[in-house]
């Protein structure tokens, strides 16, 4: 059985097969992780959270971030550097 990380380290390696530069993959990864653990902790709950909730949230962040309607609740914006 895996953990957050493990979820963390497929989306990366995922990201990572399409091409690109590593730290772009890394910071897409983490963005998206980062999504679907906000929207794991509104389903089941903050204390409760296990990496299959976050895995099981992939697919609903994905497609919210591609309709720009959920916001990650950190700083980084994949439009600037730094």
């Amino acid at each position: 059985r895996g953990g957050t990380g493990d979820v963390l380290t497929g989306g990366g390696a995922g990201r990572l097969a399409r091409g690109g530069p590593a730290p772009t993959a890394t910071r897409a990864a983490v963005v998206w992780h980062g999504m679907a653990g906000d929207l794991a902790a509104e389903a089941v709950g903050l204390p409760s959270i296990t990496a299959g909730d976050v895995l099981a949230h992939l697919g609903p962040a994905w497609r919210a971030a591609g309709e720009r309607r959920f916001l990650p609740r950190c700083t980084f914006r994949p439009d600037r550097r730094g």
